[in-house]
């Protein structure tokens, strides 16, 4: 087309950026072929995290990469480590937590199915750690805030100037307040 302008990779294709910007110094389980490998991932970060502190994962990998084709459980993730709550984020509608994250959020067997959210169980009708979509916020909003006495000013992730609106279909829990940045120089944790 004559005079037409093209400008490659300004084609968000549902990438999510916060989440990347959020995710920078999180358990790069992309890198990840099959599940045992993803797990080792996790279990290597809890070596080098105290007990108790959240670990999380990045957000830009897909379950059909792995050679399984499915989502870790929590009993699996419970093997990676029983000593911190774990987050595993798949994109922004699906989490899968373990036992200890399961707990602390007051999730239980009997917890009320939020309306819009799942609260995922195995064949035998017992939890197995998934949330989608509007049970995200049972447990992320347990999540701590990101560190802003370590963010910087230079970084690639600009200040956010205003969140998605709760009702935003994804809109969660760790969706940023307005104004806040959400940058921390790269090697400040050493992950």
């Amino acid at each position: 087309m004559p005079g037409a302008t093209v400008l490659p990779a300004f084609d968000d294709t549902h990438t999510h950026l916060i989440f990347a910007a959020l995710g920078a110094h999180d358990v790069p389980v992309h890198q990840a072929r099959t599940i045992p490998e993803f797990l080792d991932l996790i279990r290597q970060r809890a070596t080098t995290t105290p007990e108790g502190e959240w670990i999380r994962t990045t957000t830009n990998w897909q379950e059909l990469n792995l050679a399984e084709r499915r989502l870790p459980t929590a009993a699996e993730l419970d093997r990676a480590t029983d000593r911190h709550p774990v987050l595993v984020k798949r994109g922004g509608h699906n989490d899968v937590v373990n036992t200890y994250a399961l707990r602390l959020a007051g999730i239980t067997e009997d917890t009320p199915v939020p309306l819009g959210g799942v609260i995922g169980r195995d064949a035998d009708g017992h939890l197995n750690g998934r949330l989608i979509d509007n049970a995200l916020p049972l447990v992320e909003r347990l999540l701590p805030a990101p560190d802003r006495a370590g963010a910087s000013t230079d970084c690639a992730w600009p200040a956010v100037s205003t969140p998605p609106p709760a009702s935003a279909p994804c809109a969660t829990a760790r969706s940023p307040p307005t104004t806040t940045p959400y940058c921390r120089p790269l090697a400040r944790r050493g992950h």
